[in-house]
């Protein structure tokens, strides 16, 4: 696992900002800007247009389905299609205006595109080093799939999301970088990339372990604390998680009120399951997963 993003002018990568035809967090943008700032890398944003959706022109009576289960009235497609334009333009000046406003280089481009081709195609433009950054807050099903995502783009290092939960962001993001380490083999590089961004702001680190059970959680922590015996100490908090406890995981990590937190795909946080994760739901901050 390399969880690294190429600084601005290294040619091999640089952080992909989707945009989506809906409304862009602003905590999601300052992920965004704060991963810029840690790396002195570049911000590349894209708008992407569902080329899946952009198929409804011409169609008329096209269903519309709302949230919570209503039903709404026959569209015509291609009126369908223009208000996901004007929405997607929306979510760009969004984030124009945060970048614009924290003084960190972006450029912006278009694409037509199904989303996940869109961020493969991006990456793989100037990769390997990509750390793509989801706009839209993303619910329990989406967080679920973090891990395959991860593993289709090929070119990123990580994905930074924000759930459904994540409070609004009117300026830098504050609070401990948390780090959940559940493989001691992972601890450097994760708390590399915790020390970097803790840097821009002057927070503190702090790593969570995670095991499934007592004796795992002994060996686990033993094993972290020789690793950084000789290194600045961070606060370390312990956790014994259970196999499908997934709202335990949750709840453990909300009350530790962390600023943004960095997790490893297929672990107990985020593990690869077509089961909903809690995380979307109580999540208040951003979400790294890395591989």
């Amino acid at each position: 696992m390399i969880a690294h993003v190429a600084e601005a002018g290294e040619g091999r990568g640089r952080i992909v900002l989707r945009i989506e035809s809906r409304p862009a967090s602003p905590l999601a943008v300052e992920a965004a800007i704060l991963m810029a700032r840690a790396y002195g890398a570049e911000i590349e944003a894209i708008a992407v247009a569902d080329a899946n959706l952009a198929r409804l022109i011409g169609y008329e009576g096209v269903p519309v389905y709302r949230t919570g289960g209503r039903h709404g009235l026959l569209r015509d497609g291609c009126d369908i299609v223009r208000d996901l334009a004007y929405a997607l333009r929306g979510a760009e000046r969004t984030v124009e205006r945060l970048v614009a406003d924290a003084g960190v280089p972006m450029r912006r481009r278009a694409l037509t595109e199904e989303p996940t081709r869109a961020l493969t195609l991006a990456c793989e433009e100037h990769g390997p080093w990509n750390m793509v950054v989801i706009a839209a807050p993303i619910d329990a099903r989406a967080m679920a799939g973090l891990g395959r995502l991860l593993e289709e783009v090929g070119g990123a290092t990580g994905i930074i999301v924000v759930g459904t939960e994540a409070r609004r962001s009117r300026g830098p993001i504050l609070g401990p970088i948390l780090v959940a380490i559940e493989d001691g083999e992972r601890l450097g590089p994760m708390l590399r990339v915790a020390n970097r961004l803790a840097s821009v702001n002057d927070e503190r680190v702090t790593l969570m372990l995670v095991a499934p059970d007592e004796m795992t959680l002994m060996a686990l922590e033993y094993e972290v604390r020789l690793a950084i015996a000789d290194a600045p100490a961070p606060d370390i908090v312990t956790a014994r998680l259970g196999f499908g406890e997934a709202a335990v995981v949750a709840e453990s990590l909300r009350r530790l009120q962390p600023g943004f937190i960095v997790a490893q795909r297929g672990g107990l946080v985020v593990p690869e399951t077509d089961t909903p994760s809690p995380l979307a739901a109580v999540l208040e901050c951003p979400l790294m997963v890395v591989r």
